[in-house]
């Protein structure tokens, strides 16, 4: 692990060799900071296994993707193609589609995880306080990973990442 000076959010910088790099023998030769998401971090301290993490990503990319800019948000004229500049595109529909039918897949509290952590970048004691917040019975950080294990291995499941069989994670 590296430290280096503060980032633009004034926290310093942990910078770690990436998972998945190891295959081309470079595996020093990339790295991540893991102060940058709380997925990141946990997938470096092992609290969530691999494709959980990549689940969390697929989700977040198509989160970001379907979201509707403030240019694109207010039909004011045609655009230039003749489409209404509200109207979205048709990569933000699909993203927008993906993100639904993930959704739909969770149950209402493994939602909650799993928005608030991979979407709100909430870290573990945030998401109890939320959790608490809303009315569940959320016992801090001893029972916070093996619940957001299991929100992200639904999320997993249905992006294909998983199979049936329970993560490590009770």
């Amino acid at each position: 692990m590296v430290k280096s000076k503060p980032g633009r959010d004034g926290n310093a910088l942990e910078l770690v060799p990436a998972r998945g790099h190891e295959r081309y023998g470079k595996s020093d030769a990339v790295v991540r900071n893991v102060r940058e998401h709380p997925i990141d971090k946990l997938l470096d301290r092992d609290t969530i296994e691999g494709y959980h993490h990549r689940a969390a990503e697929q989700l977040l990319r198509d989160w970001e993707l379907s979201q509707i800019s403030a240019a694109r948000a207010a039909p004011l004229e045609p655009s230039v193609d003749g489409g209404r500049s509200g109207d979205l595109s048709a990569t933000q529909a699909d993203a927008l589609s993906r993100v639904n039918d993930a959704m739909a897949e969770l149950g209402r509290a493994n939602r909650m995880i799993v928005t608030t952590l991979v979407v709100g970048r909430a870290n573990l004691d945030d998401l109890g306080a939320r959790m608490r917040a809303w009315g569940y019975n959320w016992p801090r950080k001893r029972y916070a990973a093996p619940r957001v294990c299991e929100a992200l291995h639904e999320l997993a499941l249905h992006y294909g990442l998983a199979t049936k069989a329970r993560s490590r994670h009770p």
